[in-house]
């Protein structure tokens, strides 16, 4: 609750720079009571390809809850309702409510009585993203299975982790291999999101429109025209003559 609480107001102190679009990279992949996961880390490949598309880009590794609920919180005062934001959470995930959970490193001991204390809550997040309905994207990168509401680790998850409110794209898959489609993605933002994270290691959904999506702040790229009818043109032609 307090963690809600934290986001919605947008509490919280730390230093996150101002620019024209965001990212937040948080990887964790040191753990306790269950096997670490370096290839959390492999997140942080995609930090070049966000600023030199002109991103902010704050990086965090191996967070605890309250640190990640309060940059969090600073991260939502900051964005701009124009702004691209894109959120990139990389290491173990937990099953639990709609909306699931991002788990730190206390995972000894894990069950179904401590698992909301263990992981962030990722319905606020959720919450932030919708604010900025097609220009925001949520990256959930979890290389090596997840928990389920019982805290048992599983290696894979039955369902979408979280419930994409309207405007919000998901991809969700390997870090690395998410990292790689960000870096296409932001090369060419014209091409669509679901042809993007696309793959046996990605996949996407949420909003995901077909006619190219993550745009310069601001610039808005025209839906495809529609196709052509060809019967109607033959009786343009037909009364004419």
């Amino acid at each position: 609750m307090l963690k809600k609480l934290a986001l919605s107001l947008g509490l919280g102190c730390a230093a996150l720079p101002a620019a024209a679009d965001q990212a937040l990279i948080i990887s964790n992949g040191a753990f306790e009571g269950v096997r670490d996961i370096r290839a959390a880390y492999d997140a942080q490949r995609a930090v070049v390809a966000f600023r030199d598309a002109g991103f902010s880009v704050a990086t965090l590794r191996d967070v605890n809850v309250d640190r990640m609920a309060s940059v969090l919180a600073d991260f939502s005062a900051r964005l701009d309702e124009n702004e691209r934001v894109v959120i990139f959470l990389s290491g173990y995930f937990a099953e639990d409510g709609p909306n699931g959970l991002f788990m730190t490193s206390r995972l000894r001991g894990l069950s179904a009585f401590n698992l909301d204390s263990r992981g962030l809550d990722l319905e606020p997040v959720m919450d932030l993203l919708a604010k900025h309905p097609g220009r925001s994207l949520l990256v959930l990168g979890s290389p090596a299975g997840r928990f389920n509401d019982q805290g048992e680790l599983q290696d894979s998850g039955s369902r979408n982790l979280v419930r994409a409110p309207q405007g919000v794209a998901v991809a969700e898959g390997v870090p690395a291999a998410l990292a790689d489609r960000i870096t296409r993605l932001l090369v060419d933002p014209t091409v669509p999101m679901s042809n993007v994270f696309r793959g046996r290691d990605v996949r996407a959904y949420g909003y995901l429109p077909n006619h190219g999506t993550f745009l310069e702040a601001g610039v808005n790229v025209p839906p495809p025209p529609p196709p052509v009818d060809h019967d109607a043109l033959w009786w343009d032609v037909v009364r004419a003559i």
